[in-house]
């Protein structure tokens, strides 16, 4: 009878205070619910209850002991995440772009000159004079992840820390690195294309110890680029973080990519390299003139043309870049080769056909060639003004923006 109307009740060797993790629905209360004392009913009836304790402890798949270490172990990991996100240092970056030399398309680069601000919070430091030995305080270890070369032929040497703050622990340091950057670029338009010359700003301190953040202090300030082939925009910057795939340990960094929109000036090659083929792909139109029969003429003066863009080809082909696939100057030179090919082929196939139709033909492919010819550069001179047209437009509407703000 005792058995079937009596319920017994958990001895509880700690605090009540664990019969409130029912509210996180981890054990139920009837598990956790402190034992009354003092009854005659409960004092003669220990053992059955520790049993049946034991029955429901086993039921519920936990026990009290292991309970509190999961809490204490919870705890214990709250606080360490308390802890670490406070131990997180934010670095905050203020950038002078001194100048940007030269870019080379044959090379993938650019070389530039930039200054690098880095400011962040020591609270070690508070109350100091100074620094003191800086080689004992806490450095963001600040390199450019796209530096040609070793970095310490790149840092310029103008390296300082200082205390700005001793209040509040307040550390700037500046760095200066000039030199070759490597930057991939997208030649499919060459030479109408469009680059954005890119300073990757890394560290090898993971994201949990160090981040980069962007403040209001945090400002690029450029002057006035000036290369004879390039226009320059206004820069930007972004804080991102690396892929943890890209890292053997999965470890993932903060790094801020610094970008300079730049445009090439087209014109140099138009007049350059455009305008020779054009002349010398006219010039291959004088054949027309000579009689239908006189082929060695004919092929002298087309063969000679040809010969001269193929070494012509190879004079400019210093000054272009060398990629695996074709650019737009690419194409327009291989047209032009191809035209005076099928220029000297016409010339040579046309005689095999009798005296009349021989006329006719090379008069039609004649006026074919011209018309192909001018309607072929029309096309090209519509397509340099439009693109000419659009970089002026957004070139206006980018300097309005830096205005305003």
């Amino acid at each position: 009878f005792f058995f079937f109307f009596v319920t017994p009740a958990r001895r509880m060797s700690g605090p009540e205070k664990w019969s409130n993790l029912d509210r996180r629905g981890s054990v139920s209360v009837a598990l956790l619910a402190p034992r009354k004392r003092g009854s005659r009913a409960d004092s003669g009836s220990s053992g059955i209850d520790d049993r049946e304790t034991a029955k429901r402890e086993s039921s519920a798949g936990i026990n009290a002991k292991d309970l509190r270490a999961m809490c204490i172990e919870s705890e214990d990991h709250s606080r360490q995440g308390a802890q670490a996100e406070n131990s997180i240092k934010r670095v905050a970056l203020a950038i002078r772009i001194l100048g940007v030399t030269a870019i080379d398309s044959v090379a993938q680069s650019f070389t530039a000159d930039i200054i690098l601000v880095a400011s962040w919070f020591d609270h070690t430091l508070i109350g100091r004079a100074d620094l003191g030995d800086c080689g004992a305080i806490w450095q963001p270890r600040i390199n450019i992840k796209n530096a040609l070369g070793d970095m310490e032929t790149v840092l310029d040497g103008s390296t300082s820390t200082s205390l700005a703050d001793p209040s509040t622990g307040l550390v700037n340091q500046i760095l200066r690195f000039r030199g070759p950057f490597y930057q991939y670029m997208h030649l499919h338009q060459f030479p109408f294309d469009e680059q954005r010359l890119t300073f990757v700003v890394s560290t090898p301190l993971p994201e949990y110890e160090m981040c980069f953040q962007r403040t209001e202090q945090s400002k690029i300030r450029m002057p006035a680029l000036l290369l004879p082939e390039w226009d320059f925009g206004l820069p930007s910057c972004a804080v991102v973080t690396t892929d943890p795939n890209e890292s053997t340990s999965h470890t993932v960094y903060s790094e801020l990519q610094i970008a300079i929109p730049a445009s090439r000036q087209s014109l140099f090659y138009m007049w350059n390299i455009v305008l020779v083929m054009l002349m010398i792909c006219s010039l291959c139109l004088i054949v027309f003139c000579l009689p239908v029969t006189d082929l060695s003429n004919r092929l002298q003066v087309t063969l000679t043309l040809l010969l001269t863009a193929v070494a012509f080809k190879f004079v400019v082909s210093d000054s272009l870049p060398r990629v695996s696939y074709l650019t737009i100057l690419d194409k327009y030179l291989l047209l032009c080769f191809a035209f005076l090919y099928t220029v000297t082929l016409e010339c040579g196939l046309v005689t095999l056909l009798d005296n009349e139709t021989m006329v006719l033909v090379d008069r039609c492919f004649a006026l074919g060639a011209i018309v192909l010819l001018l309607i072929w550069h029309l096309f090209i001179f519509m397509y340099v003004r439009s693109v000419l047209r659009d970089r002026a437009q957004k070139k206006s509407r980018t300097e309005h923006e830096g205005t305003a703000l």
